[in-house]
């Protein structure tokens, strides 16, 4: 987890932030944490595919189709 660092300027600014300002600081702030997050997210396809295959009633067809279908959706 990377750790936040929040400088004196920073501080001393988000002390006098009305309702307004302190509503977009932390809508910006939630966003940049749930972007970041998400560019970080990566499927391992491999284990993907044994753990489906390992599931009562897919088989090696429905499990590819399974896949191909998070790649495609990967691409888009």
């Amino acid at each position: 987890m990377k750790k936040v660092n929040i400088t004196r300027a920073v501080y001393k600014d988000i002390k006098r932030y009305d309702h307004n300002q302190m509503n977009d600081f932390l809508t910006r702030y939630y966003i940049n944490g749930f972007n970041d997050g998400l560019a970080s997210a990566k499927i391992d396809y491999d284990v993907l595919r044994e753990v489906l295959l390992s599931t009562k009633g897919i088989g090696a067809v429905k499990a590819d189709a399974v896949i191909n279908k998070l790649k495609e959706l990967e691409l888009e």
